[in-house]
C-alpha cells in the first residue's frame, strides 16, 4: 500500500504531530489515549515516523486535538472524505 503523504506548509503531517506534542508537552502515550478509541504510543510513533498513516477517522480526531494545527486533509485524504466522517459522526439533531 502506498502511502499519500502530502505536506502542510513546509512540514509534512506527520513532522507537524511530533512539533505540535513537543511545544505542548504531550507524550505519545497521552495522545494516544485521549483518542477514541485510545490508540498505543507505539501507533502515535508510527504515525510521527511515516511508517504508518492514521485512518481518517484518526486524522480526524487528531485534526481535533490539535485545534485544527493539523488539518485531516494534511494526511492526503480529501475534504471529501474527512467532510463524509464528519457527516457520519455528526448527531442527528446536531444537523
Amino acid at each position: 500500500m502506498a502511502f499519500r503523504w502530502v505536506k502542510n506548509g513546509t512540514m509534512h503531517a506527520s513532522t507537524q504531530l511530533a512539533a505540535w506534542r513537543d511545544r505542548e508537552g504531550i507524550s505519545q502515550e497521552a495522545l494516544g489515549g485521549s483518542l477514541v478509541p485510545p490508540v498505543s504510543n507505539i501507533t502515535v510513533s508510527r504515525w510521527e515516523t511515516e511508517d504508518r498513516l492514521p485512518s481518517r477517522f484518526y486524522a480526524l480526531q487528531l485534526e481535533n486535538r490539535t485545534g485544527g494545527t493539523i488539518p485531516a486533509t494534511a494526511w492526503g485524504y480529501s475534504p471529501e472524505e474527512i467532510e463524509a466522517i464528519r457527516t457520519l459522526l455528526t448527531p442527528p439533531d446536531a444537523k
